[in-house]
């Protein structure tokens, strides 16, 4: 007995604690006695669990035999009674014995992991009392046999997808097999679904083959449920239903300029069943070089699982590699487009080695090789050859250089001699990289050029040895690595420049049940009667050559007939080329093919203009002229230039010129040019072979833009029935002639009035950050305007649009890196600027897409910027431009606009 009046309620649950589990350390040794001499190695007890019911055997030793009554009951931790049983037994003969099937049923279920905190407490009784009694006192958790499942399966899977799960069922304390019925069951939300019911084989294990539900995505459970003669078990997975698909993502061309319009095309296929993803929503996303989103479009894909989008890029966009990014349910496709200002190559130029390897050259040695120049459609190019050996150290050096003719098939074989001495990088293992160029100029003066490197050693092979501890240990045995390889690292080369091919349309081509051409006819190369059988220039109805796309024609998706065949017209262009075509086709099952062709357009004769994007009124050009000459006879060409009211020869130059041009050859005139009026025009040049049939005739469109600036003079009026609305417009003195133009509108009423002048407030943006935004931010508030008082019409739409998406483009260059924005993007950013920015933003947001992490981070910069006392400084650097001075030196103004 204790005394706990004087302690602390800290002291008494220690008190009370150690009390208790002395009284269970004194409980444990009651009821487990064992006679003296009674061996502890005999059987043991053992219990299973199903439905409510232990069974149980329980072991004894007995010193006498004899018939009883014996008492099981199942205790839980505080001693209460959760099932009892009571029958007759017996003891057949002193010493070890078993009561084998015995069973009690609680009173209420429980859980497996809760009954193993129970305890049996087992009590025979002799009749007549002729024998002590024989008690004893078991833990359910050192009986207990219970079926453990083992579950060898994935965590996520396809919607519609077949799976196959193999469960593994032991027992927990002998690990035997255990056989019995199986049933796998999913929870769709609320809706509990059947997948398999089987049974476990002898060896305890069953292949459970599951097929879920297309459409079923998300989160979800599956259950797993074994009927053993251990008792039942339950195993609950959660899994994720996820509606992949593997999109094939493909653009026309990898290469683009600004202006021009980007194609995109995606087949998706479904992962589970690989059949075309049908009517499935899809999205595609163009992120610039900066990471900016400037293009987000949501699309459907076809019943072949086909969906197209098109963009066009902005005249002014950052330059560099774009990602072009479509997605679909978590699956996603990327692909890099890159956006350059490039001049389309005039033939093609290609450099191979041959001698040595391309990477073991050695210092004293000679390069050989051979320099191949063809035009693209087919000819060689006759014209000279410079190559060039050129090294970077310090700085670069030439190490070789020889000119020559090209030969009769438009190839030249080189042999350079290398210098004696290179140095060499240590980090290349002294081996130096040596540039070799080829520049090929033909007839016409119009170069192209192709480089690749060599590498140069000392030595053919270099051996490096690296030990495993990165340094030797003396006194160890030491591991060293000794990795051997070109001097090069690698066998191949690396691209030292790209030849960009001649205009190169990809076609896409789709069937439904079979590829659209049979590969035992491929296409055949035929001549465009449309360019091939031009006439004479002299003779009545003479073909004339003007129309000259980079992209002839792309189609995202042609349905075949139901014999896999498919008829599409393709005008050909008036270019002189080999146009490359490719195809891709595929089923709604899911079959893909791919084919490749090419459409060479020749004729024998033809002349070529060499004209820059656009001219200046007032503008004094020379315009390179080239004559081609396959007609198979050496003769001169005569060339006329076609007078213009819009342009007039310069430096008593004439439009009538004569050029000798052998055959197979290529000759070259200049016409020299100035540009009188301004609009878009023609250029017409008729060549002619004299003393042949053979004529060409070709035309460019040029723009010429006014070399002054843009005044606008409005009148308004109102007419009346009975009188007409006169007004008297004076154009200035000093206004540049046939630039003027006068806009008259008739309106019937206010209304319309004002939706036309919401019209009139679209303007194509241009300028610097500020003079972009003063035409996009009106775009954007016009077009919200027109869109809440549904006045906008689809004409307005496209060309808002349009405008805006330009503008967003055009204001991402303005972007400073580090954050924040400046007028002309160079850094510093401007406060001002970049608040007004954040909020145009803000409200294009609400028309177009925009990439919120834009805003997210130049809300960040314009918050890094404020000061601790919550203020915001004067910007030191900006333009003094009236509007934004006072703003500039005072700090309560430029807090408050910011904020």
């Amino acid at each position: 007995m204790f005394r706990l009046s004087t302690l602390s309620f800290r002291k008494r649950a220690a008190l009370v604690l150690s009390g208790v589990l002395l009284a269970t350390l004194g409980t444990g040794i009651l009821f487990r006695a064992i006679p003296a001499g009674a061996a502890t190695s005999g059987p043991k007890p053992t219990a299973t669990y199903s439905r409510g019911v232990l069974s149980l055997s329980v072991p004894y030793t007995a010193s006498h035999a004899g018939a009883g009554t014996l008492t099981l009951e199942l205790l839980d931790p505080e001693d209460a009674v959760l099932g009892r049983a009571q029958a007759a037994a017996r003891v057949a003969a002193p010493g070890d014995g078993v009561w084998s099937d015995r069973q009690v049923r609680l009173t209420k279920p429980l859980p497996v992991d809760e009954l193993v905190w129970h305890r049996l407490r087992h009590r025979f009784t002799f009749d007549g009392a002729a024998a002590p009694e024989i008690p004893g006192i078991e833990s359910i958790s050192n009986m207990l046999h219970s079926p453990v499942l083992h579950v060898l399966a994935q965590q996520s899977y396809a919607a519609g997808s077949t799976a196959s799960v193999r469960l593994i069922a032991v027992d927990s304390r002998s690990g035997a097999p255990l056989t019995g019925p199986v049933h796998a069951r999913a929870e769709f939300g609320e809706r509990r679904q059947l997948l398999f019911a089987g049974k476990l084989n002898e060896r305890g294990t069953a292949s459970v083959p599951l097929r879920f539900p297309a459409g079923v995505t998300g989160a979800h459970t599956l259950r797993y449920v074994i009927d053993s003669p251990l008792g039942e078990t339950k195993v609950a997975q959660p899994v994720r239903l996820e509606a992949k698909a593997s999109i094939l993502l493909t653009t026309e061309k990898p290469l683009y300029q600004p202006g021009q319009t980007i194609h995109v095309r995606a087949l998706v296929l479904d992962r589970a069943s690989r059949h075309a993803a049908a009517t499935r929503p899809i999205t595609f996303e163009l992120e610039d070089p900066r990471g900016n989103k400037v293009f987000r479009k949501a699309a459907q894909t076809s019943s072949f699982g086909v969906a197209s989008a098109e963009f066009t890029l902005a005249d002014e966009v950052n330059l560099g590699a774009y990602c072009l990014r479509a997605a679909m349910d978590g699956a996603a496709a990327e692909r890099t487009l890159n956006v350059e200002r490039y001049v389309l190559p005039k033939f093609k130029v290609a450099v191979e080695f041959t001698g040595k390897h391309q990477h073991s050259y050695r210092p004293g040695d000679t390069v050989t090789g051979i320099v191949r120049a063809h035009y693209f459609f087919g000819q060689p190019v006759d014209g000279s050859v410079t190559v060039k050996a050129s090294r970077l150290d310090v700085a670069r050096f030439e190490a070789a250089t020889v000119q020559v003719k090209t030969g009769p098939q438009g190839d030249y074989r080189f042999a350079l001699k290398l210098p004696t001495y290179f140095a060499g990088k240590p980090l290349s293992g002294g081996a130096a990289r040596v540039l070799i160029e080829a520049t090929v100029k033909d007839s016409a003066s119009h170069g192209e050029t192709r480089g690749m490197p060599v590498t140069v050693s000392e030595s053919p092979l270099l051996i490096t040895a690296v030990p495993e501890g990165g340094r030797m240990a003396p006194g160890m045995d030491n591991e060293v690595y000794v990795p051997a390889s070109y001097a090069g690292g690698v066998v191949g080369g690396i691209m030292g420049a790209i030849a960009v091919a001649a205009p190169a349309p990809r076609l896409a081509m789709l069937a439904p049940e079979a590829l659209a051409m049979d590969r035992q006819a491929p296409l055949k190369e035929e001549k465009a009667k449309s360019s091939a059988s031009s006439p004479s220039a002299s003779e009545p109805g003479a073909r004339v050559r003007s129309y000259f796309p980079e992209a002839l024609y792309i189609n995202p998706e042609i349905v075949t007939a139901g014999n896999g065949e498919a008829s599409v017209v393709i005008p050909i262009a008036d270019s002189i080329t080999t146009w490359r075509m490719a195809m891709m086709a595929s089923t709604t099952r899911g079959a893909l093919g791919s084919g490749s062709s090419s459409l060479k357009v020749f004729q024998e004769f033809f002349a070529d203009l060499d004209l820059p994007v656009t001219l200046t009124q007032g503008d004094r050009v020379s315009i390179p002229v080239a004559a081609y000459n396959y007609a198979g006879a050496a003769d001169d060409v005569a060339l006329r230039l076609e007078p213009a009211d819009w342009f007039s020869l310069a430096d008593g130059d004439t439009a009538d010129k004569h050029v000798a041009v052998e055959n197979g050859c290529v000759g070259g005139a200049q016409f020299t040019l100035e540009a009188r009026r301004i609009g878009k025009f023609q250029l017409k040049l008729a060549a002619k072979l004299v003393g042949t049939k053979f004529s060409d005739i070709v035309v460019r469109e040029i723009e010429v833009v006014q070399n002054g600036r843009e005044q606008n003079l409005v009148v308004n009026g109102r007419l009346e029935p009975a009188a007409p609305a006169i007004h008297d417009v004076t154009f200035p003195a000093h206004s540049i002639p046939e630039a003027s133009k006068i806009y008259v509108r008739l309106y019937p009423g206010p209304l319309s009035q004002v939706v036309d002048g919401m019209d009139a407030i679209l303007r194509m943006p241009y300028g610097c950050f500020e003079q972009t935004s003063s035409a996009t931010y009106p775009n954007v508030l016009a077009l919200e305007y027109l869109k809440r008082s549904k006045k906008l019409t689809p004409q307005v739409r496209a060309k808002a649009e349009g405008f805006i998406v330009n503008g967003y483009q055009r204001l991402l260059t303005y972007e400073v890196p580090g954050g924040g924005f400046s007028w002309f993007g160079n850094p510093p950013a401007n406060k001002i600027l970049t608040s007004y920015g954040l909020m145009e933003f803000f409200d294009m947001a609400k028309v177009h897409d925009v990439d919120p992490r834009l805003i997210e981070r130049t809300q960040a910069w314009l918050a890094a910027q404020q000061k601790p006392d919550g203020s915001w400084a004067p910007d030191k650097q900006f333009i003094n431009e009236g509007a934004t001075n006072r703003y500039n030196t005072n700090v309560t103004r430029i807090t408050a606009y910011v904020a």
